[in-house]
């Protein structure tokens, strides 16, 4: 079976070494590189194509590898099937539902919105689209 390609939205240039560095950078990024046969790092999304760019030089992704400036273009890759999204959590709901839209499978850390308006409409969306979250 071949990796799972990911997404990663909010992935951060630093390196995370610091207390104060990235979630994304810290947590989700080293456990995927960690899981080679498993997962497989494919695009990222930042606020601009050039933060994008700036992480995976960064972080020595492969040169393969998409930069998006926000979430609908990433989520629009048909060469992504999981996206991972490592942003605070007011913005979990905004940048998930593009990909469950898409039909693409979700993991958000922590809670998936701060409303139960916007959890039943992720949770809707995602049945509807038969993706995971």
């Amino acid at each position: 079976m071949s990796p799972t390609r990911v997404g990663i939205i909010g992935l951060k240039a630093s390196t995370g070494d610091s207390l104060l560095g990235s979630w994304g950078v810290r947590s989700h990024l080293r456990s995927i590189q960690g899981l080679p046969s498993l997962y497989e790092i494919v695009a990222v999304a930042n606020s601009t194509i050039e933060s994008s760019r700036k992480s995976i030089e960064v972080h020595k992704l492969p040169t393969t590898t998409k930069a998006y400036g926000n979430a609908e273009d990433l989520a629009a890759d048909p060469n992504v099937e999981l996206v991972v999204i490592s942003v605070e959590l007011r913005k979990h709901y905004e940048l998930a539902m593009p990909a469950l839209k898409h039909k693409k499978d979700v993991f958000v850390e922590w809670y998936f919105s701060l409303s139960q308006k916007w959890d039943a409409n992720s949770e809707i969306a995602t049945k509807a689209n038969g993706c995971k979250r």
